[in-house]
């Protein structure tokens, strides 16, 4: 443990007056988790979808796709980003480029309608 002048210990003053356990967690109420809910970062987004990080990343800069934003500015995508993600692999995997990705997701968007 250091010691001399500057070191400093943690204690109950320096964490707001009151020890951890005293604490009353802020508890938000639960969301309904929907198809459209967005609950995954992007590296379960990743892991999910079987798409690289830095592919994801390209996606949403090119207007592909455009993933919630939490409070702190992290990425989340829903199930139905998800599924999207999962076409737009595919797609890729048969050598379709940005702009036929484009098309062929806009088609299926205003079919679904």
């Amino acid at each position: 443990m250091p010691c001399g002048r500057r070191a400093r210990r943690w204690t109950s003053s320096r964490l707001g007056g009151r020890p951890a356990a005293h604490r009353v967690a802020r508890l938000d109420p639960p969301l309904k988790k929907t198809p459209a809910t967005p609950i995954y970062t992007i590296g379960a987004a990743s892991r999910l979808s079987g798409i690289p990080i830095w592919t994801l990343r390209w996606i949403e800069k090119n207007g592909v796709l455009r993933p919630g934003r939490s409070g702190g500015r992290h990425r989340l995508y829903s199930e139905t980003e998800l599924a999207l993600l999962r076409e737009v692999r595919g797609l890729l995997s048969r050598k379709v480029n940005l702009a036929g990705i484009r098309v062929i997701l806009g088609r299926r968007r205003v079919s679904a309608r």
